[in-house]
């Protein structure tokens, strides 16, 4: 949970073409059983495709078949990797959720570097595409995110260009657009991201 008490996503489903092209919010609102969320309430633990790592206990038998988290994941997706191990070996994962602990999601990163956590986010994506989905849905997914980048960037060029680049809020999701796209322009280089943060 948040520190105010409201619900933080802490399950999910594994990255796929379906959540990434048609977007997991409109999937979780037409298939709600396949594609299970915070919006719910669950009296009993359900089975998920995997959990926030934030708090996730494994069984210590399990961590030596299948081993460690992939560490190179820097930031984002490791625990959900390693789940998609888990479940490749036919192991299940539950949500506990009556289990409540507070997660200060984002402290870390989002505030301070908004910009390169996006970036990390990318990459760590792709990675779990590369390495789960294959080539070929790697590059669909890669495609398909520099649209969507780039009709984002023009949109929001209009909106701040309509206010005279006088709202900060906007001006940042610009800039975060602007780089994104210039991260995939320069082919996703490692020296963009969080790990050139001092």
């Amino acid at each position: 949970i948040n520190k105010d008490g409201s619900k933080q996503t802490c399950f999910h489903n594994f990255p796929s073409l379906a959540t990434e092209i048609i977007g997991l919010g409109l999937l979780k609102s037409f298939f709600p059983e396949k594609y299970p969320g915070k919006r719910r309430d669950y009296k009993y633990p359900i089975a998920v495709d995997a959990i926030l790592g934030a708090c996730m206990m494994v069984r210590y038998d399990i961590i030596k078949q299948i081993g460690v988290m992939d560490e190179g994941y820097f930031f984002f997706l490791e625990e959900t990797d390693w789940c998609f191990r888990m479940k490749n070996l036919g192991l299940k994962i539950y949500h506990i959720p009556d289990v409540n602990i507070v997660h200060l999601h984002g402290e870390s990163t989002k505030k301070k570097v908004p910009v390169q956590t996006w970036i990390e986010y990318y990459r760590s994506n792709y990675r779990f595409f590369r390495k789960n989905r294959g080539v070929f849905s790697l590059a669909l997914i890669i495609f398909s995110k520099f649209i969507k980048l780039n009709i984002n960037f023009i949109l929001m060029f209009l909106v701040c260009a309509a206010s005279c680049f006088s709202l900060k809020k906007y001006n940042q999701k610009l800039f975060t657009y602007g780089t994104l796209l210039f991260w995939h322009l320069k082919l996703c280089p490692k020296t963009m991201g969080l790990k050139n943060v001092k």
